[in-house]
């Protein structure tokens, strides 16, 4: 590519920061890079990294409401079918024990 003039990037340890513009700070413009690979980078990089924060955070969140949605209502909908159900059966209980014993007489 050949160089641009829309200013130009550094590396900061693994980041790259788009450091200066060129109208504004041409002595400082570093020799032998190409410009428009360097800005090309600095355009896609932080977008990458932002993509795989923005996973783990959404993973993270996911993982908190599925565990919220199982504590939160399935456990108790379990259990308050399984309360529905023993109720139903104590009432189907006494009504069967007051039907033989109206029978039996």
């Amino acid at each position: 590519m050949p160089p641009t003039n829309e200013g130009y990037a550094s590396t900061v340890g693994l980041t790259w920061v788009i450091v200066a513009h060129p109208s504004s700070h041409r002595k400082t413009r570093p020799e032998g890079v190409d410009h428009g690979a360097v800005i090309d980078l600095a355009a896609r990089i932080p977008s990458a990294y932002l993509v795989r924060m923005a996973r783990a955070v959404l993973t993270i969140v996911g993982i908190i409401l599925g565990v919220w949605l199982v504590v939160g209502f399935v456990i108790p909908a379990l259990f308050a079918t399984l309360k529905f159900l023993l109720l139903v059966a104590v009432i189907a209980a006494i009504v069967m024990v007051v039907v033989f014993a109206v029978g039996k007489r």
